[in-house]
Parts: C-alpha cells; sequence; structure tokens
C-alpha cells in the first residue's frame, strides 16, 4: 500500500533524516557522518550492515582507503542520495555527478566480527 511518513522535531530546527526500510535479516546501523580527510572506524559484528553519510560536490573525484585488523574482505558499497550504487569495493577515482548526500555501507561476510577505518579524501 502506500505509506505516508511524517517527521518533526520538537525545536523545529530543520535536519537531516534516513529512513531505512526492508526485510533483511541483518541490523541497518547508521553510524553518522565522514568528512573529507577525516578517518572513522567502528567494529562491526557478522549480522550487521554500517552506513557513514557524506556531503559530495559535483565534479568531486573521491578515494576511499580502508584498513582492517583481520584478514577478511569488508564488503564496501557506494550509493547516491537515490539508492544508486556507483561503486562497490574499490572505491578510487570515482567522480561524483552531482552535489548532494552520498552513503558508504560496509558489510563483513566472512568473520563474526571485524574492527575498520575509512579515510575519505578528494
Amino acid at each position: 500500500g502506500d505509506y505516508k511518513v511524517r517527521v518533526s522535531e520538537t525545536t523545529r530546527k530543520p535536519g537531516g533524516y534516513l529512513l531505512a526500510v526492508g526485510e533483511e535479516a541483518y541490523q541497518m546501523l547508521p553510524q553518522g557522518l565522514i568528512s573529507f580527510g577525516s578517518t572513522v572506524g567502528k567494529t562491526i559484528y557478522e549480522d550487521e550492515v554500517h552506513y557513514w553519510f557524506f556531503k559530495g560536490e559535483q565534479g568531486n573525484v573521491i578515494d576511499l582507503a580502508v584498513a582492517s585488523d583481520q584478514n577478511t574482505e569488508l564488503v564496501i558499497l557506494l550509493y547516491d542520495s537515490s539508492g544508486n550504487i556507483l561503486a562497490s569495493e574499490e572505491i578510487q577515482g570515482i567522480q561524483l555527478t552531482k552535489t548532494d548526500w552520498y552513503v558508504l555501507e560496509v558489510e563483513e561476510w566472512v568473520s563474526e566480527f571485524n574492527t575498520y577505518q575509512l579515510t575519505l579524501t578528494k
């Protein structure tokens, strides 16, 4: 069916919101913002998906460096604000097509957990 979602903030300040809808068996966990030149990291468990958000500008060429304490393969995806996958695994030299919000998705498929760090540069 059709749904209406109304979001409000008690002090009426504008802000950004995330609505995740799905039937996945894993936890979809927003981690926060990542800015260009910064490094963020977390421990991820096999039943989780982490989401990091950043604001990009049209024409930015971005790289993502990934470090991990495990000898496993993290799955990394880059999405635009419409949910289109722009890159997976190797996020190097990706040119952004519009000024908008972008999402990095991190998954661990091999180990029970993994501690990782992401560094986003342009």
